[in-house]
């Protein structure tokens, strides 16, 4: 199971975490964990989508990090952002680790606490330049930044571009960047008039990845930070 977030921990680390962690099935919108991270210090995405939610200034919903499967979220990182919790979208298979456990795991092998501090910075990195994109060129730099992060994440080249093969609706993708989908629908529509996108069968097709770069000055980060 290899991933971003979990390439600091080597498989016999990951084999303790799962030794430790209790599994829980969540459900659309359900609430992992309250503010400053609950009881849990970690948990390990075993199958869907985990995303952490905060409330914007403006009052729309802020996705700050969206994790699939493998991924690792050590919830201290995120104690300043955690607003109203770490929410399931979609289906999601979790393994949860509490504290105490995580806690006596360190203790006993030294290696999860120096793995835990390179994916502190690992994240820590991510957010800054995720914060960057979303907060310093507008809602249309926000919508290009997005845009790129998805075809890292979900792309696959095509006749026409790189399509982004997942589904994912104006709403969504409004919550990804702390706007409404008025506005992203607005964006959309004029990227689609200059023919920088298509969007067929509900996918987006990014036609001119170099403008969507320019819209957020792209600093050609490494893949594994520009994700969702």
């Amino acid at each position: 199971m290899s991933s971003a977030f979990n390439k600091w921990f080597s498989d016999k680390q990951l084999q303790h975490i799962r030794e430790c962690m209790v599994l829980r099935h969540m459900h659309d919108f359900d609430t992992l964990a309250q503010e400053k991270g609950g009881e849990f210090a970690l948990i390990l995405v075993q199958s869907g989508d985990v995303q952490l939610f905060v409330e914007g200034a403006n009052g729309h919903e802020l996705s700050v990090v969206h994790l699939v499967k493998g991924d690792i979220l050590c919830l201290d990182v995120y104690t300043t952002w955690i607003a109203k919790g770490i929410q399931i979208h979609a289906d999601a298979m979790v393994g949860m680790v509490a504290k105490e456990d995580f806690e006596g795991l360190s203790r006993r092998d030294a290696g999860i606490a120096a793995s835990c501090l390179e994916w502190y910075r690992f994240t820590n990195a991510f957010l800054a330049t995720k914060m960057r994109d979303l907060t310093l060129f507008g809602k249309k730099g926000a919508v290009a930044s997005t845009l790129l992060r998805l075809a890292n994440q979900y792309g696959r080249k095509v006749e026409k571009g790189i399509l982004i093969d997942k589904k994912f609706t104006q709403e969504e993708l409004g919550r990804t960047i702390g706007a409404s989908r008025e506005s992203v629908s607005r964006i959309l529509l004029e990227l689609e008039h200059l023919k920088v996108i298509a969007i067929e069968r509900r996918k987006i097709i990014i036609r001119d990845i170099s403008y969507i770069k320019a819209q957020h000055q792209c600093l050609n980060c490494a893949k594994e930070l520009c994700r969702l």
